[in-house]
């Protein structure tokens, strides 16, 4: 990613320099990582923030992901002051926990996951969230889609070393 922002720049249509104007109603928080930082530490919990209220301009990964049967962790009209203080991170289903992991790993502060950044009992917000979503994913520094995942529970790393995991990428030009 450090590569592609620095060296890249005019090999492809992002426009990754560009000054960012517009953010996500809300974002996750999953911290500022430090070098000396463990990534996969899944202590350090993440916090629920208002865009107006995030870095000005910051940049932001997104997560898309399948619900499946499993109804994942939601953002909800009586959850929405709890998350803005804290969402401890072993409480969420596997494949944030991996999103979470990946964009510490990429050192971005920001994350944005529907079931968590949409009033999901609110048909207002979910009607509005809902028409920025084109603006959300185009936005994004880095789109991670989970798409080996029955649903969020199942997560998409590896869980050992040896686990084998099917891989694909896609690089857009």
């Amino acid at each position: 990613l450090k590569e592609c922002l620095e060296e890249h720049k005019g090999r492809c249509k992002a426009e990754h320099g560009r000054i960012r104007t517009w953010t996500p109603s809300r974002l996750l928080d999953v911290g500022n990582v430090q070098a000396d930082n463990d990534p996969k530490d899944i202590s350090g919990d993440v916090r629920l923030c208002k865009g107006t209220d995030c870095i000005p301009r910051a940049s932001y990964f997104t997560l898309s992901h399948c619900w499946g049967r499993v109804v994942p962790l939601r953002l909800l009209s009586n959850n929405i002051d709890d998350f803005q203080k804290r969402i401890k991170l072993n409480f969420l289903p596997k494949t944030f926990q991996d999103a979470v992991v990946i964009t510490r790993t990429l050192g971005i502060q920001y994350l944005w996951i529907d079931s968590l950044c949409i009033l999901q009992d609110f048909e207002d917000d979910l009607r509005r969230e809902s028409s920025q979503m084109g603006e959300v994913y185009s936005n994004a520094m880095c789109n991670l889609a989970a798409t080996g995942a029955r649903d969020s529970a199942e997560g998409f790393l590896p869980r050992s070393e040896g686990e084998p995991r099917i891989w694909s990428s896609t690089v857009r030009k």
